[in-house]
């Protein structure tokens, strides 16, 4: 997973909370109600930075949860006051986990940050029991024709790794995954935009944090271009796994 500062800066906390993405909490839930996992359920949170989300899913709904991320610093801060959730610094690239373990697998506002997205995939394929669900909740590029542009901004955020939805479709089904559900939560990121600038911190500051050279206005009027949306699916490991390299 590539290195995000971002994530770790206590500003940005000061507003999002322990999340650190759009929609908090409430796109965890709609998620999981939708894939109706019962009580007791397996699932790894990937790229779960604070732990927030393992916290609630254990707390909120007794399931049996797992969160991996590449920050030691922000798994240590969540594991000195929650010893007893299961937090692990690994990439999603090479997960510890046992083939058909997971009934479901979330990554939540990480998955444009990792450094192999097709090998991340097969990771969550592997580790996924049959038909268990992949819940993928990020940012996605609405106009694609800014795709090429976007691909070569000096940045440390997910905004480079952000695809457009057919993108995100094609990668699901070459990796063995029906998509059964995509919903668009822009307004999310909107609301987060918004919060930040209320908070006192400005669009200037923000991007100091993301971009390497934040004063280059070139750079904003590539993401401006892009259109940037916040999306969530929801995909499901399917049998034909053979078809795709798995079997």
């Amino acid at each position: 997973m590539k290195y995000c500062k971002t994530y770790e800066n206590p500003k940005i906390h000061e507003v999002t909370g322990e999340t650190i993405r759009p929609g908090g909490f409430a796109l965890t839930k709609r998620a999981i109600e939708y894939c109706g996992f019962g009580k007791g359920a397996r699932l790894l949170d990937v790229g779960c930075g604070l732990g927030a989300t393992v916290e609630y899913l254990v707390d909120q709904h007794d399931f049996d949860v797992m969160g991996i991320d590449a920050s030691f610093m922000l798994l240590k801060k969540k594991k000195t006051l929650r010893p007893d959730l299961l937090l692990i610094e690994a990439k999603a690239e090479s997960l510890p986990l046992e083939s058909g373990s997971m009934d479901g697998v979330i990554c939540e506002c990480s998955f444009s940050l990792l450094e192999d997205q097709k090998q991340a995939l097969s990771e969550f394929y592997r580790v996924l029991k049959d038909k268990g669900r992949l819940i993928i909740t990020d940012m996605y590029v609405r106009n694609p024709s800014s795709l090429n542009s976007l691909r070569y901004l000096d940045i440390r955020s997910c905004i480079t790794g952000a695809k457009s939805r057919l993108e995100y479709w094609k990668m699901l089904a070459d990796s063995g995954f029906d998509l059964i559900l995509w919903e668009d939560h822009t307004k999310y990121l909107a609301e987060l935009t918004a919060k930040l600038i209320l908070s006192g911190l400005s669009i200037e500051e923000f991007f100091s944090y993301v971009l390497s050279n934040p004063k280059c206005s070139c750079v904003k009027a590539d993401i401006k271009a892009a259109k940037l949306g916040y999306f969530m699916l929801v995909a499901k490991k399917n049998d034909r796994g053979a078809d795709y390299g798995h079997g």
